[in-house]
């Protein structure tokens, strides 16, 4: 089998596991957030933290992986459709890193002014359903469909 094969599948994989990572959780977490239940969302955020870690190891092992695999099977690295996923991927990146990692803090220090015991809170429902975590997510899956597109039908080549 040749190497290139190889570090396609793996990157395949790789970039599969950290789209499904970070996309299904977030889903679920946004349901669970909006209802302003605060001991549900402080206890589903508390088993993400973990992905937190995850996530962002595995699209950087995903991306090195790809470009192993453009090299090795010869595909031109400046080639347009390359170019075109390396730049909304790294707009992605961007924005979760910038945008996303504000609204989640003020989100998680929406849960810790809430005292111990309460139930609910309309503050934390309010931050938590918030537009900017539903446009996050939106532009994130929809980033992520066009960079699949991309990468399948490999347009400007």
């Amino acid at each position: 089998m040749e190497v290139g094969v190889v570090f396609k599948f793996l990157h395949i994989s790789t970039m599969f596991a950290a789209v499904t990572l970070a996309l299904g959780p977030s889903y679920v977490f946004d349901r669970v957030a909006s209802s302003g239940d605060v001991l549900a969302t402080r206890a589903f955020l508390s088993r993400m933290t973990i992905f937190d870690r995850l996530i962002p190891g595995l699209f950087v092992t995903g991306a090195l992986l790809g470009l192993l695999t453009a090299a090795t099977i010869g595909f031109n690295l400046l080639a347009p459709w390359l170019l075109v996923a390396y730049v909304l991927f790294v707009f992605i990146v961007a924005l979760q890193a910038t945008v996303g990692s504000r609204w989640r803090a003020s989100l998680w220090r929406s849960l810790a002014a809430v005292p111990d015991g309460v139930a609910t809170s309309p503050e934390v429902a309010v931050v938590a359903g918030a537009a900017i975590g539903k446009v996050l997510y939106w532009i994130t899956a929809g980033g992520t469909a066009i960079i699949v597109f991309d990468m399948v039908a490999k347009p400007f080549s």
